[in-house]
Parts: structure tokens; sequence; C-alpha cells
């Protein structure tokens, strides 16, 4: 009898400590951590998992705010999407977004704002070059640095939901602004 209830208390310990890891790391994860699997996703994967407009085919890369400091000094030519998951805004903006700069054969570079570090060094250094928000598209040619904010990309006083937000012809306004600050990209 003593025995069973050893082994029933086991049992318990076990499954608790099992409830308790699924619960940290939730179910794919668990199963990637027990099956000792170092499973690697593309950039273009991890950013169809934050955001639910685009496909896997999509020209996002990510980047850290350390890169973005980099560019801001360089001449290097970038298209950069700085946003955030969490932000409605980005989420309808990263379709149309990447539909344009795909045609172009470029990539975006994008900076998830939830990722950064908000005391670091390259952080404050990029928030004096520029009014860091969600979403901002910067495109930066050889010669000069574009901005686009809220302001540019959409009107911000709008108060509805940013889905309802994209009719065909905003979307097409949109893509002209794009259009006219990415195709300076050579």
């Amino acid at each position: 009898m003593k025995t069973n209830k050893k082994a029933r208390l086991t049992i318990d310990i076990l499954l608790i400590i099992l409830g308790i890891a699924f619960l940290i790391f939730g179910i794919k994860d668990l199963k990637t951590f027990i099956s000792n699997q170092n499973v690697k996703i593309t950039d273009a994967e991890r950013f169809k998992r934050d955001y639910q407009y685009v496909d896997t085919e999509n020209v996002y890369k990510y980047i850290k705010i350390k890169d973005l400091s980099t560019l801001l000094e360089s001449e290097e030519e970038k298209i950069v999407l700085i946003g955030s998951p969490l932000d409605p805004w980005t989420q309808v903006i990263t379709l149309p977004l990447n539909n344009i700069v795909k045609s172009m054969k470029k990539n975006i570079y994008y900076l998830d704002l939830d990722d950064v570090d908000k005391e670091s060094k390259d952080y404050k250094k990029v928030l004096k070059a520029l009014k860091v928000a969600t979403p901002t598209v910067i495109v930066r040619t050889k010669t000069d640095i574009n901005i686009l904010d809220k302001q540019a990309l959409y009107d911000s006083k709008y108060t509805d939901s940013p889905i309802e937000y994209w009719t065909d012809e905003r979307t097409e306004e949109l893509e002209r602004v794009l259009n006219d600050k990415i195709g300076e990209l050579k």
C-alpha cells in the first residue's frame, strides 16, 4: 500500500511539473524542448507569425536597433519599417508595403520596437535622429533619409478600425506615396 502511495505521489508531482512546463513553454515550444530540436525559422516565417496579412513569401528581414543606428549614419540604401505586432496600424500596412517593395525586388528591414531596450545607447541615438513611433517607414537613399511617419502613411485622426480605413482608394494612395519615396532607390 505504501508503494502505491509513493508511486501515486511521484506521478502527481511529474504531472504538476509537466503542467507548469506546458504553461510556461506552450505546446509547440514544449514539443521542441522535449525533443531537443533546434528549429530555426526564416525571418519571413517569423514575420508571418507576427503579422497576419502577409504570407511566408514576404520580403521582411529583422534588424536590431544597432543596425538602424548604423544605417542612419551610412549611405547604404535600405527600406526600414519600425513597428510592433501589437499596433493594428502596423499590422495592416505590412501587406501593401510588402507588395510594393517585392515588385521592386528589394527587402524591407524590420525593427520590432517591442524587442528594443529603451535604455540602450543605440535607442537613444536613434531617438535623437528621428521621432520613433509605429508604424514608421524609413527610405534611405544614397543622398537622403525619407521618414514616413503616421501622418505621411495615413490619416492619424481616423478613429475607426485600421482594416476598415484601407479602402481600395486609400490603399492606392498609400502605394503612390510609398512608390514616390521607394522609387528613389535604384
